[in-house]
């Protein structure tokens, strides 16, 4: 992880190639989301600036047990009582996003998610 020193990119870090926004505050580092390109990190950036750092934190990573299946498909494993549970392949990542947040909310039961 390399940190950007200059003004122009206070806030922002390269982290395995993407550019990722935090901050510092009150002893804690608060992160903001990670970026393709350092254009969109700036971008993000001044809009949590101007909006005096009101946008929430989101996760550190924001595509935890979803993993690349194949070609342009994911796949969601999630570690449960030490084993690896599959729930699932899907063809976009966003699909694998909502299907996972739909999981963690049901707290892995797939039972309940049906009632949602």
């Amino acid at each position: 992880m390399t940190s950007q020193k200059n003004n122009k990119n206070l806030y922002i870090t390269n982290k395995n190639g993407k550019y990722c926004v935090y901050k510092n505050l009150n002893g804690k580092t608060h992160y903001y989301g990670a970026y393709k390109t350092l254009e969109e990190a700036k971008k993000t950036r001044t809009y949590i600036i101007m909006h005096q750092w009101k946008k929430p934190p989101v996760k550190e990573n924001p595509d935890k047990h979803i993993y690349p299946y194949k070609k342009n498909k994911y796949r969601i494993i999630k570690q449960i009582n030490g084993k690896a549970h599959d729930f699932g392949i899907y063809n976009t990542l966003e699909e694998a996003r909502k299907e996972r947040d739909l999981l963690i909310h049901s707290n892995w039961e797939y039972d309940y998610i049906d009632l949602l």
